[in-house]
């Protein structure tokens, strides 16, 4: 039978059958490195300890370093890229045969007669302390080595590359929207949250992580049920879970900004319904750690805030929620601010067709203040001062079973200070615009599913958008007031 045959014990590949003929078996094979003497120091050490490393890696009892047949090869089955790797590589994995191997065992004989070219029988053992030690230099046998050039050049690539991965890894991770991500710049906190600086965005994660982590034990369960239930799944939902840091940063991005819900799962790396089960539990844990709200103070001023939600499907529901005025279906809030600008009332949703008077009532305000208290309003109140300012005074009535009511100053009481106040009004009304703060209350229109209780039950049947508008006022009097606003 003619043609290659692959000289390692345990291999059974020809190049050619029994009857000559060539084998389509895509196999190559390589003879054993040559001792290249002539080509200076360098080459000349770096070729002699690879021939030995093919000698000790086929470890075949009759091959030493002088004495190795021509026929005798080495297949590509025992390399991992299918050849032989070039001689001055020294640290690939294809510098020597490497995979499927399979040694004689060494006898006495063997280990004591084997020779290399200088006649020493230890070279094969300084083989494998070269190797072990990670020495690449040669010298004299028992003389001190010196580092060669080749060796000084590929360490200093290695500590570039070194040096290079840690940046690029300091980079990443920069831009992985964790607490690198923000902690050295107050800017990107104010554009990314709204939030005045990165010290009040971790005081609020220090502040509702338990019910953080409480909210990520039900988010668990309920993606374990979910993939139990699922036969396929995608690279998304394999993905290790958020971070306390960055649930809570996804879920003021989306407030602040109105980002999609696609665009935060290609920003964090997870599925699209991780993002909706994130937020919902987030906000959650926010409303009960940041609500309620401050109590009203003596003066209060009154807005109300409006936002657009999908056509509802029943027509007692169109017809409550259907606003004249904007011309499209709506919800309501009241919104109580001090003359400071805070957020001091938000009250609970109501139907876009009821009146700014109407919504007034039906919240409770009053009952909140106290007689004597002051409340301003702007001319949605259907009040006819030309000003467009009411001024009113909170009296309890004797004949109302303890309720409070308005009582409208004069006009000449008032008209003195009405050009001040309007002034002042509109001021602090334009500083603690909910919608101007959080995109998502002004661009969003808010799904019908979002003004119904939670379908788990319980005591919380809090709406999510109820919710949502009052962590918005939460966090809003969280930002700098009218005050601090006109010193800067």
């Amino acid at each position: 039978m003619g043609g290659n045959q692959c000289c390692v014990i345990s291999c059974r590949a020809f190049s050619h059958d029994h009857q000559g003929r060539k084998l389509d078996n895509g196999l190559s094979f390589y003879r054993f490195p040559a001792w290249k003497q002539t080509g200076g120091t360098q080459l000349s050490d770096i070729t002699k300890r690879r021939r030995m490393a093919w000698i000790a890696a086929v470890g075949r009892s009759d091959l030493t370093f002088d004495k190795i047949p021509v026929s005798m090869k080495v297949c590509s089955r025992h390399f991992q890229s299918g050849q032989p790797a070039n001689d001055m590589l020294e640290e690939d994995a294809d510098w020597v045969p490497h995979l499927l191997l399979k040694q004689d065992e060494p006898s006495e004989a063997t280990t004591t007669t084997t020779t290399g070219a200088g006649g020493d029988g230890d070279e094969l053992q300084e083989l494998d302390e070269d190797i072990q030690n990670g020495e690449t230099g040669g010298g004299g046998v028992g003389g001190e080595r010196s580092e060669c050039e080749f060796c000084s050049v590929r360490r200093d690539q290695i500590n570039r590359l070194l040096a290079e991965n840690q940046e690029l890894r300091y980079e990443l991770e920069r831009r992985r929207f964790d607490e690198l991500f923000l902690e050295e710049d107050d800017d990107k906190v104010r554009y990314y949250t709204g939030l005045q600086c990165f010290a009040v965005l971790m005081g609020i994660l220090q502040h509702v992580l338990p019910h953080l982590s409480a909210a990520a034990d039900d988010e668990h369960r309920h993606a374990s049920a979910t993939d139990t239930t699922s036969t396929t799944s995608s690279p998304s939902t394999t993905t290790p879970q958020l971070s306390p840091f960055q649930k809570l940063l996804l879920t003021l991005m989306r407030l602040r900004l109105d980002l999609p819900v696609g665009h935060l799962s290609h920003l964090f790396g997870v599925a699209p319904e991780t993002v909706t089960r994130v937020f919902h539990a987030t906000v959650h844990a926010l409303h009960a750690q940041l609500s309620p709200l401050p109590p009203a103070a003596a003066v209060v001023m009154l807005d109300c805030l409006e936002i657009p939600i999908q056509r509802p499907k029943s027509m007692k529901g169109r017809e409550q929620t259907y606003s004249y005025q904007r011309h499209t279906y709506t919800m309501k809030y009241l919104v109580a601010m001090t003359p400071q600008g805070a957020i001091a009332f938000i009250s609970p949703a109501i139907g876009g067709r009821a009146t700014d008077m109407q919504v007034a009532e039906a919240s409770g305000i009053l009952e909140r203040l106290s007689s004597g208290d002051y409340v301003l309003a702007e001319r949605g109140f259907e009040l006819k001062e030309s000003a467009g300012v009411m001024c009113a005074q909170v009296k309890s009535s004797a004949f109302g079973k303890g309720r409070r009511q308005l009582d409208v100053k004069r006009p000449e009481e008032t008209r003195a200070q009405v050009a001040n106040v309007r002034a002042h009004l509109q001021q602090v009304a334009e500083a603690s615009r909910v919608q101007q703060h959080f995109m998502l209350l002004e661009r969003m229109t808010v799904p019908v599913n979002m003004l119904l209780p939670p379908p788990s039950g319980g005591a919380d049947q809090l709406p999510l958008l109820d919710k949502i508008v009052t962590v918005c006022c939460a966090l809003l009097n969280m930002c700098p007031n009218i005050h601090e606003l006109s010193a800067e």
